[in-house]
């Protein structure tokens, strides 16, 4: 048992744990790929602001144009020493550069070769460190200005661009510009030929953002084209390094990996403790608590052992639904046990009350040379409803009784031993056959709080002469076979069954019975016993029976016929009583015998 209390531990400590990395992994995911794409939004955004605010230069497109072709057509002079002329130009430059003539393209043109070189060395000084300073301030790492134009030395397939402006830092030192170069493909930025695809459409507001791997590092530009008559004349770059924020966001990722793994080892094993104490270890007490009781059969012991259980869920219910069982299984042991002794002492009467119902029939059978006479009564149960009898009135004559009380068991066999008693007991007063069952009749009726009832078939032969009379109270017809013939139904008028009516009539009818004749009276059992397949035995199986020995004695018959009935039924169980009487008339043998 702690073999599997250990396992049942470990897998659940196993199923948390699992539960939890997985969790824990695919929040981390989430986060990691969520805080990521926020940091590309945020620096999108701002990056798209800077560069609406610097893609023209602070100048008109028109001006912007004329600026970058003069830088372009004359490099080096943007590089030469300002002469203390030009310093005074670019001061006055500085101070005057948001007035609105100085971007007006006529009043550029209307200067002087001289102005025009300090203005456009001022110009390239002035943007140069403005938007150096933007750089410094943290919003990107490079700004760069590109010629899109189709130059003849430029081989814009393979990625190569002139740099009409660049602002950023090479070497670990700061520069404000750097012009008259050429930008090659091993750069990374051959993705910039996109934006001369008219795909990208003529939108100067158009940007487009790229994630660019340059060595070990990752870099991030936003490039936007700037359009001058349709056509696409430079191109405004941006870069912003994505490594340090991927170091930083690495750096915290492993954080919260080494905080989230404490956590989850924190919380598996407080959530183990909890499930230990809560679920386990009661469970482990419930299961000692119904071995001890099998071991035991004590069920107080196992209901005090049950309420040390105090756990206030499923596994309490199922401790105290363990001990309401416990003390149902004892209860019910004590009413099985005097239930067993109830069904002994129920059994010892019925097997007496079977042994009273065959001591009450005819123990012997009448050894005269006229007749032979055989009977049997095989009950259904421990005692039946069924009964035979014969008896003599006076010296020649014989009353023959077969009768079949409703219903089964002992309220049946009582009835049965009341009607038998009245039958005989009016018989042996000399009374014809019809008055005997009026008799009796009247007497079964009084006090039927029941309702039962009883088919009655009682004859008187007169053994001298053969003669019969009789009288039929709902009962089977009799069988008879004269000599030398078959076993034939004997359809005679019925009357009513015995208990029903108390002012009934029976009627009275005679037959003869020639030496050598034969009477079959049975109960219907015989034609009513079942096989599995609810096939009823029937009278002519009866007659098919009787007649495979006619001239056999009455017990043979019997046995013929209770052979057939149990092979046709088979393993069916008999639900109805079954009793049978058979009498040969042989008076011809007596005469034979007499000297």
């Amino acid at each position: 048992m702690q073999k599997k209390k250990r396992k049942l531990a470990v897998q659940i400590s196993l199923i948390v744990t699992l539960m939890f990395i997985l969790a824990l992994t695919l929040i981390g995911a989430i986060v990691l790929r969520g805080t990521k794409r926020m940091f590309f939004q945020f620096n999108n955004e701002k990056i798209k602001k800077e560069m609406i605010e610097c893609k023209y230069l602070l100048m008109s497109p028109e001006i912007t144009s004329w600026v970058l072709e003069q830088w372009q057509n004359d490099p080096d002079m943007m590089l030469e020493p300002a002469t203390e002329a030009e310093e005074d130009f670019y001061s006055s430059f500085v101070f005057s550069r948001f007035v609105a003539e100085l971007d007006d393209m006529e009043a550029i043109e209307s200067m002087d070769p001289e102005t025009q070189r300090a203005y456009l060395k001022a110009l390239f000084r002035y943007l140069g460190e403005w938007i150096d300073g933007k750089r410094l301030n943290g919003d990107f790492d490079r700004f760069l200005v590109l010629d899109m134009r189709d130059l003849g030395v430029l081989d814009t397939a393979a990625g190569e661009y002139f740099i009409l402006m660049d602002c950023g830092e090479i070497d670990d030192k700061d520069y404000h510009y750097h012009l008259g170069t050429y930008f090659e493909k091993k750069d990374g930025y051959g993705f910039l030929s996109a934006l001369r695809s008219p795909s990208f459409g003529e939108d100067s507001e158009s940007i487009l953002f790229h994630e660019m791997p340059i060595g070990n590092d990752t870099m991030y530009v936003a490039a936007s084209p700037v359009y001058i008559n349709g056509e696409i004349r430079y191109i405004v770059c941006m870069e912003y390094d994505y490594a340090t924020f991927a170091f930083i966001l690495n750096q915290n990722t492993r954080s919260i990996a080494i905080l989230g793994a404490i956590t989850l080892l924190a919380v598996d094993l407080l959530l183990i403790l909890f499930i230990y104490f809560k679920a386990v270890h009661p469970l482990v007490q419930v299961n000692s608590s119904i071995h001890s009781y099998m071991e035991t059969k004590d069920s107080a012991a196992a209901v005090q052992s049950m309420k040390k259980i105090r756990a206030k869920n499923e596994v309490g219910r199922l401790a105290d639904s363990i001990s309401a069982m416990a003390v149902e299984i004892e209860r019910s042991a004590a009413e099985n046990l005097r239930l067993q002794g109830e069904k002994q002492r129920v059994e010892a009467e019925l097997d007496l009350a079977a042994k009273i119902q065959t001591d009450s029939l005819p123990a012997a059978f009448p050894q005269r040379p006229d007749m032979q006479l055989y009977a049997s009564m095989d009950p259904a149960k421990e005692v039946g409803g069924d009964f035979y009898d014969f008896f003599f009135i006076g010296e020649n004559r014989l009353g023959l009784v077969i009768a079949d009380v409703s219903g089964k068991g002992v309220p049946a066999a009582l009835f049965m031993m009341a009607a038998k008693n009245l039958i005989k007991n009016y018989a042996m007063t000399g009374l014809s056959a019809a008055e005997v069952l009026n008799r009796a009749n009247e007497s079964l009726c009084e006090n039927n709080r029941n309702k039962m009832f009883v088919t009655v078939w009682f004859g008187i032969l007169d053994l001298s002469s053969g003669h019969v009379t009789a009288a039929n109270g709902g009962h089977e017809y009799p069988i008879i076979r004269k000599p030398g013939g078959r076993f034939e139904l004997f359809k005679e008028k019925h009357g009513m069954m015995l208990g029903v009516i108390r002012k009934k009539t029976y009627t009275e009818y005679a037959f003869d019975l020639e030496p050598g004749s034969t009477l079959f009276l049975y109960t219907d059992g015989a034609p009513e016993a079942t096989n599995a397949q609810e096939q009823l035995f029937g009278t002519e199986r009866m007659l098919t029976s009787l007649n495979k020995n006619p001239d056999g004695a009455p017990e043979a018959l019997l046995h013929g016929m209770r052979g057939d009935i149990d092979r046709f039924v088979g393993d069916a169980p008999q639900f109805d009583d079954l009793t049978m009487l058979c009498l040969k008339y042989m008076p011809n043998k007596e005469k034979e015998e007499q000297p």
